[in-house]
């Protein structure tokens, strides 16, 4: 229990010490006036309807809406425009779809964000697992471009597809035949979007990188070798307590983990999957009666978590994590043996699949490449015997190197 709230309390500092900043920007008023000012950073996952700001560093907090404010941009994000109209709100859930190929429209007053710019702009609009695309041209009027996945019929079995956009396109991109060869491939999503109406603005191949970089989702393949300080605890609930022992080892481990980068809030947040081998190999003596007790025990266990981070600079970063194994192997025949004496003879005890807990750990990241970690497991058990009980905990300690 003092473990758990020692890690939640470092979680949570960390979480507390990494605020999101305010950052150099600005905003354009309903009267055309440009305010230079600083801007608390969220880089939004859902479009806003409002940000906090600051006129200085130490100044009062401040609130503005889209009611107030037409355009605004963090420097070195995608600046937002305020639009008034029609948005696509179908239900995108494959087990709920609607029948019919319209689309579903409804008014609204948000901010979009404005992902290519030239004669003809791009923006996005992302809400809840709706996704709407827009654009406009010289005119500056903004229009919606239309996609919908729908149930021909009402039935379920049968999937269609409402891709107007693409006529759309074709129409907006009538004057140029290298974005209009593009067309028919052209998906219904920020990146492919990006590219043809980057392709039409004749953006520059560094500026067009740039752009799909802010909305590529990043993933990392890690390799991880360390150690576990490992800790097995057998004992039995009632007198006698003949076989009570507690174990320990260092052993070596090695892991594998993929991070999914999320696409939002600075790319703070990640989730993780993990591949991991160690074994315990301990010798000890029993507490009652002094016997030589010994544990082999080859396991690998797979977790999943999420990962949140802070970074101190542009090269470096602290974390912290919280993982639990989906599932665990036993990669040998895990056994706890007790020596014979005078009055007893050799004992085996079988020592089967380990059970599940949470994992938390913190570390240190250098230039996305170079990595230490600290980990500790809640309690697990390896078997469950009529008579006694068991514990198995750890703490490691890791250092890795992102392959990619």
């Amino acid at each position: 229990m003092k473990k758990t709230l020692l890690l939640i309390l470092i979680f949570n500092s960390i979480s507390l010490w990494s605020q999101l900043k305010f950052e150099k920007g600005y905003f354009i008023d309903n009267q055309e006036k440009k305010h230079e000012v600083l801007i608390k950073n969220i880089d939004w996952l859902e479009n806003p309807t409002f940000f906090k700001y600051k006129t200085e560093e130490n100044s009062e907090e401040k609130t503005a809406t889209v009611n107030d404010v037409k355009e605004f941009q963090v420097f070195g994000y995608n600046k937002l425009i305020r639009y008034t109209g029609k948005i696509n709100v179908y239900n995108s859930d494959l087990q709920s779809l609607s029948s019919s190929p319209e689309p579903d429209l409804r008014d609204t007053s948000i901010f979009l964000y404005q992902l290519s710019t030239g004669k003809k702009n791009l923006y996005s609009y992302f809400k809840k697992g709706i996704q709407n695309f827009f654009y406009s041209d010289e005119s500056g009027e903004i229009k919606i471009l239309i996609y919908k996945e729908y149930n021909p019929d009402g039935n379920t079995f049968l999937l269609a597809r409402n891709d107007k956009y693409k006529n759309q396109l074709h129409d907006i991109f009538s004057d140029d035949a290298a974005a209009l060869k593009m067309v028919k491939s052209t998906e219904y999503t920020d990146s492919s979007l990006i590219k043809v109406f980057n392709v039409y603005n004749q953006v520059s191949n560094e500026q067009n990188k740039l752009s799909l970089e802010k909305v590529k989702t990043k993933i990392h393949l890690s390799i991880k070798p360390g150690v576990n300080f490992s800790n097995f605890k057998f004992y039995s609930p009632s007198s006698p307590q003949s076989y009570d022992a507690n174990l320990s080892s260092i052993d070596p481990k090695f892991s594998t983990e993929m991070e999914y980068i999320l696409p939002f809030n600075k790319s703070k947040w990640s989730l993780l999957l993990e591949a991991t081998y160690s074994k315990m190999n301990a010798n000890s003596k029993s507490i009652d009666n002094n016997r030589d007790i010994s544990i082999k025990y080859g396991y690998m266990e797979f977790p999943i978590g999420v990962r949140y981070a802070m970074f101190i600079n542009e090269k470096s970063k602290i974390f912290a994590n919280v993982k639990f194994p989906i599932f665990t192997l036993k990669t040998q025949d895990g056994s706890l043996k007790y020596t014979s004496t005078t009055y007893y003879s050799d004992t085996y005890f079988n020592l089967g699949k380990m059970t599940s807990n949470f994992i938390f750990g913190f570390g240190y990241s250098y230039k996305n490449k170079f990595f230490a970690e600290f980990n500790t497991s809640m309690k697990r058990s390896v078997s469950e015997f009529v008579y006694f009980g068991n514990s198995f905990t750890y703490n490691s300690i890791s250092v890795g190197y992102n392959i990619f």
